[in-house]
C-alpha cells in the first residue's frame, strides 16, 4: 500500500462552494461531457446515509461533493465515473467477489468487507468508515484489482486531488 500520500496534501473541500470554485463548472449554466451533474439535494444524501445504515454520516468532503454535483461522468485512469448518492453502495455488496478473494487478508480484508464504494470503475475509489478522523473524514483509497494495489489518501477530497484534480 502507498501511505505516502496520507494525509491533506491540498485544502480540503468540505462545502459546495469550495468545490464549485474547485470543479470551476458553473452547473447551472454549463453541460459539458465529462463533467458533474445536478447537485444532489440533501433530502438525497440523506436517503443514501439511511440505506447505508448502520456507517453513517457520510464524510463532510464527499457530502459537500454530492451536493455540489451528484456524480461526475468519467473520472479517467479506468475508475469510471463518481457514482451519484443512489448509486453508492458498500464494497461488499456491490463486490462480493473482491470481499471474498481478499477474506483471509488480514490488512486489505477488513477494509473490503467495510468500505463504500463510490464509483463504478475498474480500480475502485473506497471511503473507509472505519478510520475517521477528528473531522469527520474517512481514509480513502484507490483499489487497482488488476495489481492487488491499494493507495490511500487523507478523504475523498484528498483521493480527488490526487486522481483526478
Amino acid at each position: 500500500m502507498n501511505e505516502d500520500r496520507v494525509g491533506p496534501l491540498r485544502p480540503r473541500l468540505t462545502t459546495p462552494d469550495q468545490w464549485r470554485e474547485f470543479l470551476g463548472v458553473d452547473f447551472a449554466a454549463v453541460t459539458c461531457e465529462g463533467c458533474g451533474h445536478e447537485p444532489a439535494t440533501h433530502e438525497q444524501v440523506d436517503e443514501a446515509e439511511r440505506r447505508l445504515e448502520p456507517r453513517t454520516p457520510l464524510p463532510p468532503s464527499y457530502r459537500a461533493f454530492l451536493t455540489t454535483t451528484n456524480g461526475w461522468d468519467e473520472l479517467g485512469n479506468w475508475c469510471g465515473r463518481a457514482l451519484p448518492a443512489q448509486e453508492i453502495q458498500w464494497a461488499a455488496d456491490l463486490h462480493p467477489y473482491l470481499a471474498d478473494l481478499y477474506e483471509d487478508d488480514e490488512e486489505y480484508g477488513p477494509l473490503l468487507a467495510a468500505a463504500l464504494t463510490v464509483n463504478d470503475g475498474e480500480d475502485l475509489w473506497l471511503l473507509d468508515p472505519r478510520e475517521v478522523d477528528a473531522d469527520g473524514e474517512w481514509a480513502a483509497y484507490v483499489f487497482k484489482p488488476k495489481y492487488g494495489d491499494f493507495d490511500k489518501a487523507g478523504s475523498f477530497s484528498d483521493l480527488w486531488h490526487d486522481n483526478y484534480g
